[in-house]
């Protein structure tokens, strides 16, 4: 027992240290930012002309508030292959919320995430308020309704970006895909665009596992997020695929 202790105390002492006050500057930052990108939209979305002309406000939008958002979380992204174009469902990997924001910020796009994203607080606010899709969990008539919108997001040559293993992982496997959040492209005709996606840090002490990657049971949003931002060096390296 008390090796054990000792053990996970050396583990403790090992991870790295994330700067309290780094992190809350940047929560101050992502959170005053968001407000006035909020703000913005709403007057923007008002004066669409019409369903295809708002979703492709809506996605340059939700691009603007993307990079804005990596730069005041510090994430550094680089890409490398041929960005896809319109009309393309995009197909990544996926290790947590961060790969919102880095895919984001390199194309406009719609993003699929389950429909409990919608109940968190602001974050939800953000997600339904710029025209996203939920998909819900075990409703086989609301699940239609998800597929169906994305579909018709791709035939407007809007590019609708999914995460076809339904759940986050530490990176170190690619899980099996969710069969349905295929079929879309299937329907509108669209091609699919592969995607890797994949997290490093300048500190070899952050370990991207724990420290980046929300998938664990015990990981929860809040604190798991207060310790990402208050890193430095945090990168994202992104490849896209034919």
């Amino acid at each position: 027992m008390e090796s054990e202790l000792g053990a996970a105390s050396a583990a403790q002492s090992r991870r790295a240290r994330s700067s309290a006050l780094r992190a809350a500057w940047r929560v101050g930052l992502v959170f005053f930012g968001s407000c006035v990108f909020l703000l913005v939209w709403i007057v923007v979305k008002s004066t669409a002309r019409s369903k295809e002309h708002l979703y492709e406000r809506a996605a340059r939008w939700t691009g603007h508030w993307a990079r804005y958002c990596c730069w005041a979380a510090g994430f550094r992204v680089k890409a490398s292959g041929a960005l896809p174009p319109n009309g393309v469902l995009i197909a990544p990997n996926h290790l947590g919320y961060a790969d919102v924001l880095a895919m984001g910020s390199l194309l406009p796009c719609f993003f699929v995430a389950k429909v409990d994203v919608e109940s968190w607080p602001f974050i939800g606010t953000l997600f339904k308020i710029s025209h996203n899709i939920g998909v819900p969990r075990a409703r086989v008539k609301a699940l239609v309704e998800a597929t169906t919108q994305i579909a018709d997001r791709l035939r407007a040559k809007q590019s609708v970006c999914v995460f076809l293993e339904g759940t986050s992982s530490g990176g170190n496997r690619l899980l099996p895909f969710y069969p349905p959040l295929v079929q879309p492209a299937i329907d509108a005709g669209a091609q699919v665009c592969p995607v890797a996606i994949r997290w490093a840090s300048a500190d070899p002490a952050i370990d991207i596992v724990e420290d980046v990657a929300y998938w664990r049971e015990e990981h929860t949003f809040g604190p798991h997020a207060w310790r990402l931002l208050g890193f430095s060096g945090i990168r994202a390296e992104i490849r896209f695929g034919d």
